[in-house]
């Protein structure tokens, strides 16, 4: 058992490695960016500032896409590989359009409680530092969200969309999840840890609870359905929905994770949360009791 746990974290350190050193290697490549857009022009350069804000947009999407593929998916698709003899990753069940289509009915029922939270979440008040980082990002993503062009669209659609939602689910629910079940012998605990770091990772906390509300029903999906193109579908369903309304309806409160400017009519957002209750427990939990019975 000794063995085992130690095997664990020696591949949890070697998987953190790569992440950070994907991370690296993407924030090398937005220096380089940067530089090539400068014209490599030495004495022009001032690290001293922000480099992101001198990239242009495609850059910046590129530099998106590196960093997910590099610090994300070629860490956790090495992990999973690497570890399956050991089955810390559990054997991924068969897709199920029947089980995609209870988990889209059910994810889709919970937003309003998802939108709720975010409205509580902004009467927090936030150290500086916090409200910092996410004044920061808001700016980072305001900027990335700016379309002049269709080709902005498709690259937004691909690096925002797409990308995150394998990338992020491979990590917080393929590879970490997996981790925190085996490490705290529980399932839902597992789940809900992956969920906290999922929602820390990205640093704009006035969205923490919502974002991790987020992540523990995704976490919930791929706990029930066995098969990460759940969560992957789900997340990407989540981030498409929100570009799309940007895009055509011109709406950015449309992120569930931000604070609506009113509260959510409590009604609704009961009901909605009463029938996602009775859709998760008859679609996940309860055919699972009776198959154990």
């Amino acid at each position: 058992m000794h063995f085992m746990i130690k095997n664990k974290l020696v591949y949890l350190f070697y998987y953190l490695g790569l992440v950070l050193a994907g991370l690296f290697a993407s924030n090398v490549l937005m220096l380089l960016a940067w530089a090539s857009a400068n014209g490599w022009h030495l004495n022009e350069w001032s690290l001293s500032g922000d480099i992101a804000s001198q990239l242009s947009r495609e850059q910046l999407f590129v530099q998106q896409i590196a960093s997910q593929v590099l610090a994300l998916i070629l860490p956790s698709v090495w992990f999973i590989r690497r570890t399956a003899h050991e089955k810390i990753i559990e054997q991924a069940q068969p897709f199920s359009w029947s089980f995609w289509g209870k988990a889209v009915l059910f994810f889709v029922l919970c937003m309003p409680l998802v939108s709720l939270s975010a409205y509580f979440n902004a009467m927090f008040p936030l150290p500086s530092w916090m409200e910092d980082s996410s004044i920061r990002m808001a700016e980072f993503l305001e900027r990335l969200l700016t379309f002049d062009h269709t080709s902005d669209i498709v690259l937004a659609f691909v690096a925002i969309a797409i990308v995150p939602a394998m990338a992020e689910e491979l990590a917080f629910r393929g590879v970490l999840q997996n981790l925190f079940v085996r490490w705290m012998g529980s399932p839902l605990a597992g789940l809900l840890a992956a969920a906290l770091l999922f929602s820390a990772i990205h640093m704009q906390f006035d969205g923490f609870i919502p974002r991790f509300l987020l992540g523990a029903l995704l976490g919930f999906v791929y706990w029930k359905g066995g098969n990460l193109w759940y969560p992957i579908g789900l997340h990407f369903l989540n981030n498409a929905a929100q570009l799309v309304a940007l895009v055509f309806l011109d709406d950015p409160v449309s992120d569930a994770m931000q604070p609506p400017s009113e509260m959510p009519a409590l009604p609704g957002v009961i009901a909605a949360s009463v029938a996602a209750a009775f859709a998760g427990y008859f679609s996940f939990i309860k055919p699972n009791a009776t198959r154990h019975a």
